[in-house]
């Protein structure tokens, strides 16, 4: 029987799985079958099945995923509540949050470090958006003429609406940065008190309170349709050293760090065409992390990178997955009115590779 090494059946089942992502199949459940076929073929079935019968125990019992569930809860809460009020499309600023998580959960990175290393990031996006936004009604690149304009009186609403959210998101990280809290209990205090405000603000009803259960159900469910897959793939993919070959690759040329940035970026963008981010981060963490740390990569600095390109594809056609959002809210542009936005999400981007310090900094400052 023809043996390969392990490196090559590595690479090999790499390939694999980007093909069964190709054919639609669940991310979570490809990254699951190539994990197991890998681990027969390099061990034996009993390992494989051994694998598959441990890794769900250690996803139950674990601190991350509880953190996971309180936070996508609160996440699911405002959006709902928001939603109530007319405010649609206000997922799409809390979804970030999922990805940091599984990059956290992966990588092994404290995930309230990651929570925090993205507030800077988080808090110049707006920025970004309202300057392209000024941009494109000057030199008037998109057509705004069926842009409802909102009153004083309505933008006083709109702001009211949010404040309560907003000094609630600061509560949460505040707790995780003074290192009073921990990501579990920040999330559980973020989630007991998004139910709270909304219910005082009537902006949460039954059904709406139903709908936010059911989504945080989904939500963690992709979750841990994702890490259990995840995990079995990266135990196969450690064992072939496949990504320890990368490493020495990377310590033996010595490239400059941009050099490493532009392929990894390149593919995350590729990839959230087609892919929402936390599948991207699940994907290609368990690959490049270890070359990319050898490389000389600030970890905490690359999770955030990571799914900051991941958003890109988002806001652009044709895809569109982020779109949503957009169309909801009066006046927004539409199909190519979106693609102005699109340099927002690179200005943050260059900002933060020109500028490290402004997602590090915070994190280095903790307590």
């Amino acid at each position: 029987m023809l043996k390969m090494a392990p490196e090559l059946v590595g690479f090999l089942f790499v390939i694999l799985l980007v093909a069964l992502i190709a054919l639609r199949m669940w991310v979570g459940v490809a990254m699951g079958i190539v994990g197991v076929i890998g681990l027969s073929i390099l061990r034996n079935m009993d390992m494989a099945l051994a694998s598959v019968a441990e890794i769900p125990f250690g996803f139950i019992v674990g601190d991350d995923q509880a953190a996971v569930l309180m936070f996508a809860l609160m996440g699911s809460v405002i959006a709902e509540s928001l939603a109530g009020k007319g405010l649609p499309g206000v997922r799409s600023v809390i979804l970030p949050v999922m990805p940091l998580m599984l990059y956290g959960m992966i990588s092994g990175q404290p995930v309230g470090n990651l929570l925090v290393a993205g507030i800077v990031p988080g808090i110049l996006f707006p920025f970004a958006f309202l300057l392209v936004n000024i941009v494109v009604k000057k030199l008037r690149f998109v057509a705004m003429a069926s842009a409802e304009k909102l009153t004083v009186i309505d933008k006083i609403r709109v702001q009211w609406r949010l404040i309560p959210f907003v000094i609630l998101f600061f509560l949460v990280v505040a707790g995780i940065y003074s290192g009073v809290l921990t990501a579990i209990e920040s999330g559980a205090i973020g989630a007991a008190g998004a139910i709270v405000i909304s219910l005082v603000f009537k902006s949460l009803d039954g059904k709406r309170f139903i709908a936010s259960i059911k989504e945080t159900a989904i939500t963690v469910g992709m979750v841990f349709s994702l890490v259990f897959g995840a995990s079995l793939f990266i135990r196969f993919i450690s064992l072939s050293e496949f990504p320890f070959v990368i490493s020495l690759m990377a310590v033996a040329r010595d490239f400059p760090l941009v050099v490493f940035m532009i392929p990894v970026a390149t593919a995350c963008l590729v990839m959230s065409k087609f892919l929402p981010a936390a599948a991207i981060v699940v994907i290609s963490v368990p690959i490049v992390y270890p070359a990319l740390m050898a490389a000389g990569f600030d970890p905490v600095w690359l999770g955030v990178f990571m799914v900051c390109v991941s958003y890109i594809g988002l806001f652009a056609p044709p895809e569109e997955m982020q779109a949503a959002g957009l169309d909801a809210a009066p006046g927004k542009p539409g199909f190519y009115g979106r693609l102005p936005f699109v340099s927002a999400n690179l200005l943050v981007i260059i900002a933060i590779c020109v500028f490290p310090m402004l997602v590090t900094w915070l994190p280095s400052r903790m307590g």
